[in-house]
Protein backbone atom coordinates (compact mmCIF):
# COMPACT_ATOMS: atom_id res chain seq x y z
CA UNK A 1 0.00 0.00 0.00
CA UNK A 2 1.53 3.41 -0.49
CA UNK A 3 0.16 6.14 1.83
CA UNK A 4 -1.02 9.08 -0.21
CA UNK A 5 0.83 12.56 1.22
CA UNK A 6 -1.39 15.29 2.98
CA UNK A 7 -1.24 17.37 -0.38
CA UNK A 8 -0.53 16.94 -3.55
CA UNK A 9 -0.07 20.23 -5.64
CA UNK A 10 2.08 21.65 -8.06
CA UNK A 11 4.54 22.01 -5.24
CA UNK A 12 5.62 18.57 -4.63
CA UNK A 13 3.65 16.55 -7.43
CA UNK A 14 7.33 15.94 -8.91
CA UNK A 15 8.37 14.23 -5.51
CA UNK A 16 4.78 12.07 -4.91
CA UNK A 17 5.53 11.16 -8.68
CA UNK A 18 8.88 10.13 -7.72
CA UNK A 19 7.66 7.77 -5.28
CA UNK A 20 4.67 7.05 -6.23
CA UNK A 21 6.65 5.47 -9.73
CA UNK A 22 8.55 3.59 -8.12
CA UNK A 23 5.57 1.81 -6.01
CA UNK A 24 3.90 0.86 -9.03
CA UNK A 25 7.09 -0.08 -10.66
CA UNK A 26 7.88 -3.00 -7.89
CA UNK A 27 4.36 -3.91 -8.42
CA UNK A 28 4.74 -3.95 -12.69
CA UNK A 29 8.09 -5.66 -12.40
CA UNK A 30 7.31 -8.19 -9.99
CA UNK A 31 9.57 -6.89 -7.15
CA UNK A 32 6.71 -6.72 -5.00
CA UNK A 33 4.84 -9.42 -3.18
CA UNK A 34 1.35 -7.36 -3.70
CA UNK A 35 0.22 -7.47 -7.13
CA UNK A 36 -2.42 -4.87 -6.74
CA UNK A 37 -1.99 -0.88 -6.27
CA UNK A 38 -3.51 0.23 -3.31
CA UNK A 39 -3.29 3.94 -2.62
CA UNK A 40 -4.43 5.81 0.71
CA UNK A 41 -5.38 9.26 0.81
CA UNK A 42 -6.40 8.96 4.85
CA UNK A 43 -3.33 11.91 4.97
CA UNK A 44 -4.86 14.03 1.81
CA UNK A 45 -6.68 16.92 2.27
CA UNK A 46 -5.38 19.20 -0.37
CA UNK A 47 -5.18 18.46 -3.95
CA UNK A 48 -4.51 20.84 -7.21
CA UNK A 49 -4.68 20.09 -10.78
CA UNK A 50 -1.20 18.59 -10.77
CA UNK A 51 -2.41 16.36 -8.13
CA UNK A 52 -5.21 15.33 -10.58
CA UNK A 53 -2.95 14.64 -13.19
CA UNK A 54 -0.51 12.37 -11.16
CA UNK A 55 -3.43 10.22 -9.89
CA UNK A 56 -4.86 10.09 -13.25
CA UNK A 57 -1.54 8.54 -14.61
CA UNK A 58 -0.98 5.67 -11.74
CA UNK A 59 -4.65 5.14 -12.88
CA UNK A 60 -4.29 5.24 -16.32
CA UNK A 61 -0.86 2.91 -16.25
CA UNK A 62 -2.24 0.18 -14.11
CA UNK A 63 -5.44 0.02 -16.47
CA UNK A 64 -2.91 -0.21 -19.42
CA UNK A 65 -0.67 -2.82 -17.80
CA UNK A 66 -3.78 -4.86 -16.09
CA UNK A 67 -2.99 -4.22 -12.66
CA UNK A 68 -5.68 -3.59 -9.99
CA UNK A 69 -5.80 -0.39 -8.45
CA UNK A 70 -7.66 1.22 -5.71
CA UNK A 71 -7.99 4.49 -3.55
CA UNK A 72 -8.94 4.07 0.43
CA UNK A 73 -10.14 5.80 3.07
CA UNK A 74 -11.18 9.19 0.71
CA UNK A 75 -12.80 12.45 2.51
CA UNK A 76 -15.75 13.51 1.19
CA UNK A 77 -14.26 16.98 -0.04
CA UNK A 78 -11.66 15.43 -2.13
CA UNK A 79 -14.46 13.23 -3.64
CA UNK A 80 -16.50 16.03 -4.11
CA UNK A 81 -13.96 17.36 -6.10
CA UNK A 82 -13.15 14.08 -8.10
CA UNK A 83 -17.11 14.30 -9.18
CA UNK A 84 -16.83 18.12 -10.18
CA UNK A 85 -14.41 17.17 -12.24
CA UNK A 86 -15.10 14.40 -14.28
CA UNK A 87 -12.23 12.25 -12.78
CA UNK A 88 -14.38 10.48 -10.10
CA UNK A 89 -13.80 6.79 -12.54
CA UNK A 90 -10.08 6.82 -10.62
CA UNK A 91 -12.14 5.42 -7.13
CA UNK A 92 -15.34 3.43 -8.96
CA UNK A 93 -15.01 0.17 -9.37
CA UNK A 94 -17.03 -1.38 -11.95
CA UNK A 95 -19.30 -4.21 -10.49
CA UNK A 96 -19.34 -7.65 -12.31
Amino acid sequence: MFQLPESITVFNSEEVLESLSKYINNIIFGQNSNEQVILNARELTDIDGAGLQLLLSAYKTCELKNIPYSITELNDEIMALLDITGTKVIVEREEA
